[in-house]
């Protein structure tokens, strides 16, 4: 896990012991739970980054998941998605001529 995480993790303990001081319904204590808050967002933000390039990672090794395995010809996606374009290049071509 990244470093940053228990600088962040320090942090946040810190501020939650704040809010705990703070009095209930004052605006301080909704300041500090907005400061809690915040840090736990980065935190989740940067352990999630973590983890996705981890998992990139290992997809990327080991060939798995999206774009992994035997490539489809590029001409063949082209003629599916434009068929018409497929039949000009089979009518202008000179071996299928009669």
């Amino acid at each position: 896990m990244p470093e940053s995480l228990g600088r962040i993790e320090a942090r946040k303990w810190k501020a939650q012991k704040v809010v705990s001081r703070r009095k209930r319904g004052s605006n301080r204590r909704r300041r500090a739970q907005v400061r809690v808050a915040r840090l736990q967002a980065r935190q989740a933000r940067i352990r999630r980054d973590f983890h996705h390039r981890e998992a990139l990672g290992v997809a990327r090794r080991f060939g798995v998941g999206r774009g992994a395995g035997p490539q489809r010809p590029a001409e063949g996606r082209a003629e599916r998605r434009h068929p018409e374009r497929a039949l000009a290049s089979v009518r202008d071509d000179p071996e299928l001529q009669d």
